[in-house]
């Protein structure tokens, strides 16, 4: 059916939108055409998202099946996203429709289409094709493996290992005759015979081999060395013109007349006294030189004119330069020098340009450098085979194998598509890919390989979505000039219509205001598809003005960190209490400037989500767990035993550390400890904090061994009183986490590889993401994300640089379009710099550089009201204001913003004091502290092993779908109880069908078992919601009712943490404790599996009772199983 475009576009149903804002609804009506293919730049806050679910929805009226329609995301929280908006679109949850008009008017034509096909999209949602790249590739791989190669490997979680095992397998291989042990022989000798620096440079060249594996073969295979040579210098060529013609657009033709005469002029000069200067290729040319890579000779010469050693302009010249003494004519010739000089000053544009031509190479390889990359060519084709035998052993592989294993399903060896392209190319009718500005090469190579067969006006469309301006992800291969490429050409077999939104919805409009005048002048002027210089599309504000917005720029002068992380806290204070429903983005360039803003915020206990931040492994209570652990296990490790006694259930001082232990550093710390002797020296304080340490361990060290070492640990913590010193209600979900690791580490109840727990723990240990109304997380993390207020602290702050490589090695997209390379070792120890390989990382550097104004952009946008800039600045009584640090973010602002800060000798309470040295803020325990009293019973003792009947309840039983079944149905019957009863019948229980299989497959429930899947949660729910004792444990009159209520209580020497299914208080005033079991029952004999269930679950009831009766030691407490699959409610009694 037809659903005319018309009537899609009506007003955005959003309260604070101004409709007459939206300039650009034409273009957005256009993008909605089902026959046409598009790419689409949509700025920060354009309201992205939201189009590509309308052109999915608008797609789905026009298919046979949906699964013609194939959507792509770079990441599985951006493929979630897609989903659910989809499915929200199409089924809404009753009560919670935000969709907009035009969303509804497509959502109805789909229900209609659903109806004429008989689609059932409600019941079966996997047939909404919504995929990551990755999982994309490994769908096309698994499809054919005959001719991928895929479906028998998983991809590894740490393919670095690998790369390193082949590039140390390869590199054994040094001796072996032949030509490769020829060409690993010459890269020793060029790399000085460091053997590990040819590893590592290997490793590094397999992790991206998709970008040069594929010539390489061909070199390999057809002993075409000279052919890739060719190749390679073609990009030299195009690169070295490139500058040249930077250098020539900088001079007026008045000012190249003017170089051109005097530098024949000095040429005539130098050549009199030295006939082979090189000053004679200017004396020979016919006139100012043309930007060609013929003409660099001459180019050279006149950079040497015009600039100085530093690369700065010339003020003067004299005979060194071809400038005689004043006399006669060389006067003028000496005058006019100067006036260009001085018409040239302030010219940085063409100081630069002419540095970098000083700098050129030749646009061709020497032979001595080329055997080198000849050997290197060589080695690389036997390192990528032995990459291959490693993942065949192991069982596992990359992404980037597996990305090739679907190119190889769809092209074969000739460029031709496969049988399985062909079979696509008759079921995919259209693709839509999101997040296209930080595309790769081999991405596209995909793109293309699935597109090959299509042609203009067939009815299959390219839906691709992006914003150049915020591709920021070039560490994982994203070549944003591949985005501009298609936007000014498309490809081959397809026109793509360019359309560029300029509504913005997100930000209001005197943010915008701001954002539209600084980064005009933050971004570059042009497009540049080699140095990936993306320049300003200008938004427009559709929100209406808020009173509250505004830009402030906060200049701190001479700032200690710890000053202006104070500041920063203290404007989050006051925002939180000036607006106490909004929230708060503290964004950050790196984890490192996230440090101290996170030890101010603890310190003035202002709640926040670290996402991405936070790393438990790092965290004060999991380090001295892992100190005790190693200490316990291991009495020589001396780094242990010295850390656990400065931790604070020690706490021992500097001064006593070193009476102990200081003169002797070859006796374990542990017989030190152990020798009252070796105590003199020692302070009261310190004697006795030992002692009290000595006589927790001397029983620990008497039964070791015959403990899990879990419980020893976890005993020890406890009776030192480890959990008194917790900082945050998180650490000890911490403390838990680490124990949980040691049952999993655990060796005979010893610590046998210290490196191995560690690394397990930093795995394992992940943070719960928390929602808090402050989230402080990276540039990167907040991609996407939108926050009321945002904060930029520390854009003064410099960056760690990368380490000089032994190979550059940069990919770049021409200007023509098509992709290049540059490769160059680096020279050897004691040679002079080499021109190539400098060029390859000046083109690295020149890419990062506009990467780093495109990552402030997007820091930028994510402010919907407020955004505050933090910055330090330097200033000199004489000199003013310093200029910003090269590698900071404040430097791009610094052109539009810095003139307004030049005035500045001092600012009223920023001026920081000194910064002196901070003693680490150590936590320890007072004298006469006692380790305090838990609840009930229990006093801390030395460790004892756990009854079995106390560990938890485990579910190694129950398979895994079914786990995942479970999970859906608690969350559903969580919200449930919490929005009531009055809110849920059998219809919307249908309607919601689709919301569960989402879940479900966010579970990892394989699309084989998810239609069964949703029928059972579907069935759990309304059998309990049908069942007249399932209603009344949901219902929501119940007194101190809760849901998934946690609790945590000291039981057997350990601190325990339970979640209640359902808890509440009758009319009688007896507690109940529901816990739900969505076990399935088939066959006879019910109520024997019933009796099986209660045995087997008995103790955690009891369990969740003793914690219960802590709480409320007076009330009776009774405890219930229910099934709501079943439909049955079991009372269980419980022994006193």
């Amino acid at each position: 059916m037809n659903c005319p475009v018309s009537i899609l576009m009506r007003t955005r149903t959003m309260g604070d939108i101004d409709p007459a804002r939206i300039t650009d609804m034409h273009l957005r009506e256009l993008a909605l055409l089902p026959d046409k293919s598009f790419i689409v730049q949509a700025p920060a806050g354009s309201g992205k998202t939201e189009l590509l679910t309308q052109r999915y929805l608008r797609l789905l009226v026009t298919v046979e099946h949906p699964e013609e329609i194939l959507a792509v995301t770079f990441t599985r929280k951006a493929s979630a996203e897609m989903r659910n908006r989809i499915i929200e679109a199409i089924y809404p949850p009753p009560g919670a429709d935000e969709r907009l008009d035009e969303t509804i008017e497509l959502a109805n034509a789909v229900l209609e289409r659903d109806r004429e096909c008989g689609w059932q999209l409600a019941r079966y949602p996997a047939r909404l094709r919504i995929r990551t790249i990755d999982s994309a590739n490994a769908w096309l791989s698994a499809t054919a493996p005959l001719l991928g190669g895929g479906g028998t490997t998983t991809v590894s979680e740490n393919p670095v290992e690998l790369y390193r095992l082949a590039a140390q397998r390869a590199v054994e291989q040094l001796s072996s005759d032949g030509v490769t042990g020829a060409a690993l022989r010459s890269l020793f000798l060029h790399l000085d015979n460091r053997g590990d620096h040819l590893v590592r440079l290997l490793a590094g060249m397999l992790e991206r081999r998709d970008q040069w594996l594929g010539f390489v073969v061909v070199m390999h295979a057809a002993n075409q060395a000279g052919d890739i040579r060719a190749e390679l210098e073609q990009v030299l060529h195009a690169l070295v013109a490139r500058e040249l013609r930077t250098a020539f657009a900088t001079l007026e033709d008045s000012q190249r007349k003017d170089i051109f005469e005097l530098a024949v002029y000095a040429a005539g000069n130098l050549l009199e006294a030295d006939a082979g200067s090189p000053w004679s290729a200017v004396a020979d040319a016919d006139g100012f030189p043309e930007p060609l890579p013929e003409n660099l000779d001459i180019w050279r010469m006149l950079a040497e004119f015009l600039l100085t050693k530093s690369g700065g302009i010339r003020k003067t010249v004299d005979k060194r330069q071809g400038f005689p003494p004043d006399k006669g004519p060389q006067k003028e010739f000496k005058k006019r020098a100067i006036a260009l000089f001085d018409s040239l000053t302030g010219a940085t544009a063409v100081a630069q340009a002419f540095d970098v031509v000083r700098l050129l190479p030749a646009a061709a390889y020497p032979d001595e450098q080329w055997e080198i990359l000849e050997s290197l060519l060589e080695v690389l084709q036997l390192a990528a085979a032995e990459l291959l035998v490693v993942f065949d052993e192991r069982r596992e592989s990359d992404y980037a194998a597996v990305a090739q294993s679907a190119i190889d399903a769809l092209v074969d060896e000739d460029g031709a598509p496969t049988d399985l392209a062909l079979r696509l190319d008759f079921r995919i009718q259209h693709i839509l890919i999101d997040e296209f500005q930080d595309t790769s090469s081999a991405q596209l190579k995909l793109v293309k390989s699935l597109t090959g067969g299509w042609q203009e006006g067939d009815g299959r469309t390219l839906f691709v979505v992006g914003d150049p301006m915020q591709s920021i992800y070039r560490f994982r291969k994203a070549e944003v000039g591949l985005f501009m490429k298609l936007q000014r050409g498309g490809l081959p077999n397809l026109d793509l219509q360019s359309i560029i939104l300029e509504t913005n919805f997100r930000s209001d409009p005197e943010v915008m205001k701001w954002i539209n005048r600084i980064f005009a002048q933050v971004l570059p002027a042009e497009d540049d598809l080699t140095s990936g210089a993306v320049s300003y599309a200008p938004g427009t504000a559709a929100r209406v003005e808020d009173d509250a917005a505004n830009v402030l720029e906060h200049a701190l002068i001479k700032p200690s960190r710890v000053d202006e992380a104070q500041q920063v806290v203290a404007l989050v204070a006051r925002t939180l209490d000036k607006w106490p429903d909004e929230d708060i983005g503290i964004l950050v360039r790196s984890r490192r400037q996230a440090a101290l803003i996170v030890n101010e915020l603890r310190k003035e206990k202002i709640p926040f989500a670290g996402t991405g931040l936070e790393n438990s492994i790092e965290s004060p209570v999991v380090q001295d767990l892992l100190c005790l652990t190693r200490a316990l296990s291991h009495r020589g490790d001396r780094t242990a035993w010295l850390g656990l006694l400065r931790a604070p259930w020690c706490g021992l001082n500097l001064a006593d550390l070193e009476a102990l232990a200081g003169s002797d550093k070859k006796t374990c710390v542990w017989d030190l400890l152990s020798d009252d002797a070796s105590f003199d020296g020692m302070s009261a304080d310190g004697k006795g904090r030992v002692e009290r340490l000595r006589s927790v361990l001397v029983p620990v060290f008497a039964r070791r061994g015959s403990l899990p070492l879990r419980d020893v640990v976890e005993g020890v913590w406890v009776e030192l009183g480890g959990p008194a010193f917790l900082e945050e209600e998180v650490d000890l979900e911490r403390a838990f986490a680490y124990f949980a690791v040691l049952d999993q580490f655990d060796t005979g109840g010893d610590c046998a590889d210290a490196f191995r727990l560690h690394e397990l723990a930093k795995d394992r240990l992940k943070v719960e993401e928390r929602d808090e109304r402050v989230k402080l997380l990276t540039i990167h993390k907040a991609k996407g994300l939108q926050f009321h207020t945002v904060i930029l602290p520390a854009l003064e702050a410099g960056r760690q640089r990368d380490k000089k490589p032994v190979l550059a090695w940069q990919e770049v997209v021409q200007d023509d379009g098509s992709p290049g390379l540059v490769i160059a070792p680096t020279e050897r120890m004691g040679e002079e710099k080499d021109g190539i390989y400098e060029l390859a990382r000046r083109l690295n550097a020149e890419q990062d550089e506009n990467e780093q104004a495109r990552l402030l952009y997007v820091a930028a946008t994510r402010a919907r009201k407020r955004l505050h800039l933090f910055f330090g600045l330097k200033v000199d009584p004489e000199k003013g204001v310093a200029s910003p640090a090269a590698d900071s973010l404040l430097k791009y602002l610094w052109p539009a913003i810095g003139a307004g800060h030049q005035g500045l000798s001092s600012v009223p309470g920023t001026a920081a004091k000194p910064d002196a040295w901070l003693a680490p803020r150590i936590r320890r325990y007072r004298e006469g502290w006692e380790v305090p009293s838990a609840p009930g019973e229990y006093r801390p003792r030395a460790p004892v092993a756990v009854d079995d009947e106390m560990r938890p309840v485990s579910y190694d039983w129950v398979s895994p779908v079914a786990q995942h079944i479970g999970t859906v149905v608690h969350a559903w019957l969580q919200r449930i109880a919490n929005e009531g009863l009055g809110k849920f019948d059998t219809e919307r229980l249908h309607l919601l069908r689709p919301v569960f299989a989402n879940m479900l497959l966010s579970e990892r429930v394989p699309e084989s078992e998810l239609d069964n899947s949703v029928d059972r949660v579907e069935t759990a729910l309304r059998q309990m919601l049908d069942d007249e004792q399932g209603r009344w444990i949901l219902a929501g009159d119940h007194e101190s009712a809760a849901a998934e209520f946690p609790v945590s209580v000291f039981r057997e020497n350990r601190l325990k943490s339970y979640v209640i299914d359902r808890t509440f208080v009758d009319t009688d005033g007896i507690r109940w404790i529901v816990d739900y079991k969505s076990s399935a029952h088939e066959g006879g004999n019910l109520e024997g599996f019933i009796d099986n269930e209660i045995k087997r679950y008995t103790p955690q009831l009891a369990n969740y009772r003793n914690a219960m009766q802590l709480l409320e030691p007076e009330r009776t407490v009774r405890t219930v199983l229910y099934f709501p699959l079943l439909g049955v409610f079991r009372e269980v009694e419980l022994a006193d």
